[in-house]
């Protein structure tokens, strides 16, 4: 016959009490509520430093694909910047069918859509050359033949935004051009594909901020649409 547990010292295999089971879950959802944030905000901190980053090595990639002279539609010896899938070497180059080998950007830049944005470390990156007025068009097949060869051999715009609202993937949005001074603004509320900067949005004395024919960046300064931009140090 098999022994009865001592009722004196109570049952060994005692399960947790209610009280028990409601201070462990409050434990848990404090630790949550502390984990959860700081962890999104980190990755929000990462995202911006290495978009940063990106910024940088699109900027050296431009001025160098400028003075190789790969790309001079109009034949005038004035070279001109170059869309980044001619820079990984995935499109031929304007008024060639050559493709870029060595290329100057890596080919995971060529990742375009129908857009003309790409998609890296949690933030839209699009790049802009301008038509004849100016207007700075995005890396898009149909924009493409509207690039001015004599403006697009001085300027050009690249532009960067968080993808999610909200702080998840960044906070701030950056803005370089062929002078190499990365601006960012914390306050224009740029998000996604409902929220977003326009090609010259960092820029003074441009007819507005989708004309990026200027040379006036907005350092300390209200730009184009209006926010204030500050340099990235």
């Amino acid at each position: 016959m098999p022994l009865l547990p001592d009722p004196r010292h109570g049952s060994r295999s005692r399960g947790f009490t209610l009280i028990e089971m409601i201070v462990v879950i409050s434990v848990i959802a404090i630790l949550v509520g502390i984990v959860v944030p700081n962890f999104v905000a980190s990755r929000a901190i990462a995202n911006e430093a290495a978009i940063v980053g990106t910024l940088r090595t699109l900027t050296t990639a431009e001025h160098k694909f400028r003075q190789m002279g790969l790309v001079d539609v109009d034949k005038d010896s004035m070279n001109e910047f170059g869309t980044l899938t001619e820079m990984c070497g995935y499109a031929a180059m304007r008024g060639t069918t050559e493709h870029l080998a060595p290329t100057v950007l890596s080919l995971r830049f060529s990742a375009v859509d129908a857009r003309g944005w790409m998609s890296d470390h949690g933030y839209y990156v699009a790049l802009y050359l301008p038509d004849a007025t100016g207007l700075g068009l995005p890396e898009k097949p149909a924009s493409i033949p509207s690039y001015d060869p004599k403006l697009s051999a001085d300027y050009f715009t690249i532009v960067a935004w968080p993808m999610t609202a909200g702080g998840n993937s960044g906070r701030a949005t950056y803005f370089v051009n062929q002078q190499n001074d990365i601006l960012k603004c914390d306050l224009g509320g740029y998000a996604g594909a409902t929220k977003v900067p326009n090609a010259g949005c960092a820029l003074i004395g441009a007819a507005d901020d989708k004309h990026i024919d200027s040379q006036q960046l907005a350092v300390n300064a209200n730009g184009a649409d209006g926010n204030r931009w500050v340099p990235v140090h």
